[in-house]
């Protein structure tokens, strides 16, 4: 099983994802999960997953600018870039 964090402000879709990622995609597990970049930094201290689903348009740090420190952390982390911008 493939371990993903989710990163997204709103609650409510962050949990909705969290459905279909693991109940309805399969092979998933949510390891953890963030509402903006500067906590999913802080969140990849302990944790390494598979995959980081992040959304763009956050508060405090912007899925752009997680990724490009993400990148510097983990660079064989894969990404996936959700967003309704």
């Amino acid at each position: 099983m493939y371990k993903a964090i989710l990163v997204e402000d709103e609650a409510i879709i962050r949990h909705g994802l969290k459905q279909l990622i693991e109940e309805v995609i399969g092979g998933f597990q949510v390891v953890g999960e963030a509402s903006d970049g500067k906590q999913a930094i802080e969140l990849l201290k302990s944790v390494i997953p598979d995959l980081l689903i992040t959304d763009i348009r956050m508060k405090e740090m912007n899925g752009i600018e997680l990724i490009k420190r993400v990148r510097e952390l983990h660079p064989e982390l894969y990404i996936l870039i959700i967003s309704g911008y």
